[in-house]
């Protein structure tokens, strides 16, 4: 019987100590928020990453792509308007919106040239 009740107890403290990864995910991204508001891009990019990996959603990417720009990550944050501008649900009105940023960042990406 005592068998039984420490695999219960056991149970029991494992599924309480994890935390919902929506609601997670959900925390994470609106500490980010608030880091962006303030202009800390260097806390809110690993934040919405961390969001991202949690719980996948097109805003959470878009605002990664938003943040990683402001941070000076040309490159991924290129690639983050690109993935979620395809992500997005046909006729999303954050669409557009995330394609023209990626065309805005495109002419200031680095370039690789081998002769």
């Amino acid at each position: 019987m005592s068998v039984l009740a420490t695999c219960a107890g056991l149970l029991l403290t494992t599924s309480v100590g994890r935390a919902d990864p929506a609601a997670e995910a959900t925390a994470l991204f609106q500490s980010a928020r608030d880091d962006m508001k303030s202009g800390n891009y260097q806390a809110a990019c690993p934040k919405l990453r961390a969001s991202l990996r949690l719980k996948h959603a097109s805003g959470t990417l878009l605002n990664l792509a938003l943040c990683e720009e402001q941070a000076g990550e040309l490159a991924s944050s290129w690639a983050h308007f690109l993935e979620a501008a395809a992500s997005m649900s046909p006729g999303d009105e954050r669409i557009p919106i995330a394609k023209q940023r990626a065309a805005a960042l495109e002419p200031r990406l680095p370039r690789l040239t081998l002769l």
